[in-house]
């Protein structure tokens, strides 16, 4: 996907900051370093494009006057209808109102080229910090996205970043990471994911104060309800009530994902049988593991595991949950987890919920030219796989020895 117009590869890195697919897989969006993908991109900074069904690439990281942005631009995001688009740029001649040095996020209408800048102040000025990996509902209504910002609405004054839901419909901004208590949070809250029916919101945060009794000292995954504001932790064993958390994987590796209808969540974190080989010691470094929360049942279960019972050899990342709840996507370097896998390169791997089945997409073998996969997203069905992914065995022409995107349809 991530190729020139003559149909050779790019002379830059391509899928490193971000992914998104639409519902049908028909559309997608890609960050990309390179600077021949379109003509006119020489701004040598991450761009965001948009590929068509019919082949057709557009940068959507550009000016009104056409010109590509004059920073970076990343973290792309698709409505699951492919109408709608979002993306984080600290581009400033993406908007004429833009003064500021931050990231903002940015809301386009594919269709017409309507683009707002949707990170703002109450009297519409620019936001005190960085803006970032905006997600949207299925028909683009719904966005939120992560801000350090203080500004952005009334009584921010907690100095953490927030996750913050924006209507399109109403044009209201709405802060969702709050205490129980109605206050601010403790802590920061990141990398939200929404419903593609809008109504549920999952993200990670650090404050020990968004629900009773959070008192294990680490990050976890939280689930709000729009409609009702009641926001539950899901990184827990055991149904409500009765919860014993498990900590949450850290850095990096805070991203979570929704079904369709909020009731699978997907997300990283650390388990006591998941130790590395390679560490011996009582306090060794724990591998993270992809788990699936059941929110309707109470069950959460590991799907990262060698097929009898135990965990992946090697971290997990970026758990990508099919819209119909049926399929998990995650990226790993583990050894143990599909017989056609033997080294420590980041494969892309799905895992049925149903059968329980884990298989292998990015299994290249021209020996040499193994490279780490690097991003995923699904269409509604995981029928359609977008990948990123430093291979050079992966599709023809190929020889430009950096990361590119590919799709696959299964």
């Amino acid at each position: 996907m991530s190729r020139r117009p003559d149909g050779r590869a790019a002379d830059g890195r391509s899928g490193l900051h971000g992914l998104a697919l639409s519902g049908d897989g028909r559309r997608l969006l890609f960050g990309s370093e390179a600077d021949d993908l379109v003509a006119g991109d020489g701004n040598r900074q991450p761009d965001v494009f948009l590929r068509e069904d019919t082949g057709a690439l557009q940068l959507l990281s550009r000016g009104a006057d056409g010109r590509p942005g004059d920073a970076p631009s990343r973290d792309p995001a698709l409505s699951g209808d492919g109408r709608w688009a979002a993306f984080a740029s600290h581009a400033r001649n993406l908007d004429p109102a833009k003064t500021a040095p931050w990231s903002d996020v940015f809301l386009v209408e594919l269709e017409t080229g309507r683009r707002l800048r949707v990170s703002r102040g109450p009297a519409g000025g620019d936001g005190t910090g960085n803006s970032a990996r905006p997600a949207l509902s299925h028909g683009g209504r719904r966005l939120v996205f992560e801000s350090h910002a203080d500004n952005l609405v009334p009584g921010d004054t907690n100095r953490a970043a927030d996750v913050f839901l924006y209507d399109r419909t109403t044009g209201r901004l709405r802060r969702l990471s709050q205490a129980a208590d109605g206050g601010q949070a403790s802590g920061h809250s990141t990398h939200p994911s929404i419903s593609a029916d809008g109504r549920f919101v999952s993200f990670t945060s650090d404050a020990p104060d968004l629900v009773p009794g959070d008192d294990n000292g680490a990050p976890d995954v939280f689930v709000v309800e729009l409609a009702t504001g009641a926001v539950e932790r899901v990184n827990v064993e055991g149904r409500a009530g009765d919860d014993t958390a498990v900590e949450l994987a850290a850095g990096r590796l805070r991203r979570s994902s929704l079904s369709r209808d909020g009731r699978h969540v997907a997300f990283l974190a650390r388990a006591a049988d998941a130790r590395s080989p390679a560490d011996d010691a009582a306090d060794a470094h724990l591998a993270a593991q992809v788990y699936v929360r059941d929110r309707q049942t109470g069950e959460t279960r590991r799907i990262s595991g060698d097929g009898a019972g135990g965990p992946a050899d090697d971290a997990c990342f970026a758990p990508t949950l099919s819209a119909d709840g049926r399929t998990v996507a995650f990226l790993s370097r583990a050894r143990n987890l599909h017989p056609d896998d033997g080294d420590h390169v980041a494969d892309l791997y799905l895992h049925d919920l149903a059968s329980g089945r884990t298989s292998i997409v990015s299994c290249g073998r021209v020996p040499g030219e193994r490279g780490d996969c690097e991003a995923v997203a699904l269409s509604a069905d995981a029928g359609t796989l977008l990948f990123a992914s430093r291979g050079s065995d992966l599709a023809p022409q190929d020889d430009n020895f950096t990361a590119d995107v590919f799709l696959q349809e299964r």
